[in-house]
């Protein structure tokens, strides 16, 4: 073999080796698609991979509202409202608002913020997002009633006061009692829907602060109010266990739903209310069933009644600060109830999907400490949200807040 015959017979070799590589690699990639198809890990491993790390807030949050176009979370603690932003776990706005913020309230807009705080007749207030500036008030309608009533002043951790209104990780009883309790916009941001501690809804003009009408719905202290799309039908949920749906063009009631608790229920948490996307139904979670009720938003009747027992291995029930609950399309409905996110067929009654949230600091919690989950159609993704207060330990307040994409809740097996 001459010089000339060696080097072709190197050459040869060279260029062989290099298609056994290529070949490698797109065996190797074919491999990795296969596996990114079929997910090897369960969702409860990949929380804090994808999309992001959770943020870390050190502030022991009591309210939250995340912002309507899901970049950003609303939150109230004791230094007033924060707008925190979900890219970078920065604070992008702070309201300094006078008494604790027990409620957010924010238009599809996202232009605009209403807060309402404890305080018998402690006003809502509507503030522009961007600003921060208030732009107007919303009177308490019990701010000519000369009586209050006698309460701790401003205590906290009053866990059997009958007046206690529940945080996630804590109680609080006002000095000046309460008033306005809970609040919603319509569709189009014109109208805004305020619960009272009697049980009263008033209903105002957004643009001019103008009362237009007030149900006596004859509940106890009201915990959520929720508009239909269209603005006609309004949902009110009660401390009482009653559930309400009135028709607003005749302020007229159109069903009720006795929500009796079971006997380990724990009383004061938001009830789970919501319409769908185009207005023609509603649903709820019923704690004396057990189930999710969805039902005809003209005549209140009801369509499905999927069961949702939500249990503990033990049998004790899990609890969420606030149970999530929203149509995701025509078909499907998600609901959060202890911690545990799932997708439901509501023709079939059956789980589509599901994940249970684990702490996003301490994992391995042996307890539901997610205590506030949201579906964001923008994102097509949902917020967790955890509060944790350590005075036990000594350790600083913290709040975790981690999105999950529906995506990831594709193909994966779902567990009894």
């Amino acid at each position: 073999m001459n010089a000339a015959q060696f080097l072709l017979v190197l050459v040869l070799l060279f260029l062989s080796g290099c298609d056994r590589a290529a070949s490698s690699r797109q065996d190797s990639r074919k491999q990795q698609t296969h596996l990114r198809a079929t997910p090897a890990v369960t969702l409860d491993q990949l929380q804090g991979v994808h999309p992001a790390s959770p943020l870390l807030l050190k502030t022991n949050v009591f309210a939250f509202q995340p912002t309507s176009k899901g970049d950003g979370l609303i939150c109230s603690d004791r230094d007033g409202v924060s707008v925190w932003d979900l890219a970078d776990g920065k604070r992008r706005l702070l309201l300094e608002s006078p008494g604790i913020v027990i409620d957010l309230a924010e238009p599809r807009s996202g232009h605009q913020l209403l807060t309402v705080a404890a305080g018998r007749t402690t006003s809502a207030r509507l503030w522009d997002r961007k600003s921060g500036r208030l732009v107007r008030e919303f009177a308490s309608p019990f701010a000519a009633d000369a009586q209050s009533p006698t309460l701790p002043d401003d205590a906290w951790n009053q866990w059997r006061d009958p007046s206690i209104w529940r945080f996630a990780s804590t109680g609080f009883v006002p000095r000046d009692g309460f008033g306005l309790t809970c609040a919603a916009f319509n569709a189009d941001g014109s109208r805004i829907a305020a619960g009272c501690e009697d049980g009263r809804v008033v209903i105002w003009e957004t643009a001019t602060a103008k009362p237009l009408t007030t149900l006596e719905t004859e509940l106890s202290r009201v915990l959520s109010v929720r508009f239909s799309a269209d603005g006609s039908r309004l949902l009110v949920a009660a401390r009482d266990d009653r559930i309400q749906l009135w028709n607003l063009e005749t302020s007229q009631l159109v069903r009720q739903f006795e929500e009796t608790r079971t006997e380990n229920w724990v009383s004061g948490y938001r009830p789970a209310i919501c319409f769908s996307d185009d207005g023609t139904r509603f649903a709820l979670y019923s704690p004396r069933q057990l189930a999710i009720v969805v039902g005809d938003a003209d005549s209140g009747k009801t369509l499905h009644c999927i069961a949702d027992n939500s249990r503990l291995p033990g049998g004790k029930l899990q609890l969420s600060l606030q149970r999530g609950l929203a149509f995701i399309d025509d078909t499907s409905l998600f609901s959060n109830t202890g911690g545990w996110i799932r997708i439901w067929n509501i023709p079939s009654g059956q789980v589509i999907a599901q994940q249970e949230c684990q702490s996003g600091v301490n994992a391995g919690y042996a307890y539901p400490n997610i205590h506030f989950v949201q579906y964001l159609p923008s994102l097509d993704a949902f917020i967790a949200v955890e509060v944790e207060n350590d005075e036990n330990t000594g350790h600083d307040d913290w709040t975790t807040v981690s999105l999950r994409p529906r995506i990831l809740f594709e193909n994966m097996q779902v567990r009894p």
